[in-house]
């Protein structure tokens, strides 16, 4: 029969110092040792297989399957949450915890993962510095642990990496109250053991979540949970974010190129600033039928224009209105059917006006280059010192009142004296004045 310690405690004291004689009879101790097995096979959790049984395992010795190693523990230990540890066939150390239902049957026990399936778990998913990435570029990998519910306390490895986005989540319809926390002692000794965060004391929501970073692995190995015998509630933890090696990959190259693209509108900037900047097409190869490009030159700009290789065939270039082979209203750029190489000055329409240039050639190794290099601050600053002394070399000089009075007084008096002598009068019926 079960009892406290106390109470078995007491009954050792009193056989202990029990002083009359035939009072220890072998019913009396038998009872008590009775007693003490059936309360320590109570409080045991975890039984070693081959420790216990060395020489019922595989041929005769200490190594064991999983449904060998089970058929070995004693009836009276086969409760919800006892883990049966063994030597496998390698010879490594296996940890296995029974989940309910029919107690031989391999689908009732979950693996717990010891130290070495733990440093191996770290090493394939989650450690970059091993090249440890899928074939997908995976890596980091969401590891999620499903936990059955009991009303006994359940202690789980804690096979979560240091550090890593956890999520717990638990659908309780019926509202039952559930405890779950990372601890640093097993079994349960107490909350004074449990991690601060991630953590469910007695709440009996309909649904429960916790969000945080994993805690350090040795200094929290334990998962604690214990909620009642009831399927309908579903408890879960992930940790991990499932990182794509080659998403990085991208992000970086998104970056790079942004950071590029942004430093050359920066040189852009400046050199529309300064100027010097060249603006430069070459349109090669030709072909029998019209093709296009944008054209992208200054309005009024005095571009060159430099040609090789033509031969007795016909090469054409145009700015055009239109990007088809449409050659109405055209201006020309360069035109030709001789044998020759050189160059030449043309003056650009504006793009709005001629937003094409088109060209087509029977000569198909003929190279034409168009080119326009904005003048610099120097240049600018000359062209407009050149405007500034033109300005000065004008006559700027403004007529005072009385200049333009004495002016219009002359024509006035000359015009009267010669239309009157005109019509026969000698002279001029206004009075005389002194100019």
């Amino acid at each position: 029969m079960k009892e406290n310690f106390n109470t078995l405690r007491q009954r050792a004291t009193q056989i202990k110092n029990e002083v009359e004689d035939g009072a220890n009879t072998s019913a009396r101790v038998g009872s008590f040792c009775e007693d003490v097995v059936d309360t320590m096979t109570g409080t045991i959790t975890e039984y070693n297989v081959s420790v216990q049984h060395p020489t019922s395992g595989i041929d005769g010795n200490n190594k064991y399957s999983l449904e060998s190693a089970i058929a070995q523990v004693p009836q009276e230990l086969r409760n919800v949450g006892l883990k049966v540890s063994f030597i496998n066939s390698d010879g490594k150390v296996e940890t296995w915890e029974f989940q309910g239902g029919t107690f031989t049957s391999a689908g009732s026990w979950k693996q717990i993962p010891n130290q070495a399936m733990i440093e191996r778990i770290d090493n394939d998913i989650f450690n970059l510095n091993a090249d440890k990435i899928d074939i997908d570029g995976t890596y980091d990998k969401e590891i999620t642990l499903e936990l059955s519910p009991s009303a006994v306390w359940q202690s789980l490895e804690n096979i979560f990496p240091e550090g890593k986005d956890c999520t717990i989540h638990i659908n309780n319809p019926n509202k039952q109250t559930i405890f779950l926390a990372f601890s640093s002692v097993s079994p349960y000794q107490g909350q004074q053991y449990f991690h601060p965060d991630l953590i469910v004391k007695g709440m009996n929501h309909e649904t429960i979540s916790r969000t945080g970073k994993t805690p350090n692995r040795s200094e929290y190995p334990y998962i604690l949970f214990k909620a009642v015998d009831d399927s309908s509630i579903k408890t879960t933890i992930s940790a991990g974010e499932n990182k794509n090696i080659f998403d990085d990959i991208n992000k970086v190259s998104e970056n790079v190129n942004q950071k590029i693209e942004e430093q050359s509108q920066i040189i852009s900037d400046i050199q529309d600033s300064i100027g010097g900047k060249e603006i430069n097409v070459d349109i090669y190869p030709f072909k029998m039928q019209f093709q296009s490009l944008e054209n992208t030159f200054p309005d009024n700009s005095t571009l060159n224009v430099d040609y090789a290789n033509t031969k007795a065939a016909w090469t054409e270039v145009y700015f055009s209105k239109s990007s088809d082979n449409n050659t109405d209203g055209v201006q020309e750029i360069y035109r030709s059917n001789k044998v020759e190489s050189g160059s030449k000055q043309i003056v650009a329409p504006s793009p709005s006006d001629y937003p094409y240039i088109i060209y087509k050639g029977y000569d198909l190794d003929a190279t034409v280059s168009i080119s326009y290099t904005f003048p610099t601050i120097d240049e600018k600053i000359e062209e407009t010192n050149k405007e500034i002394k033109l300005l000065n070399k004008l006559d700027t000089h403004i007529p005072t009142v009385q200049e333009t009075a004495s002016v219009s007084i002359i024509v006035i008096v000359k015009t009267c004296s010669d239309i009157f002598y005109t019509i026969g009068q000698k002279k001029c019926p206004m009075p005389s004045a002194k100019i």
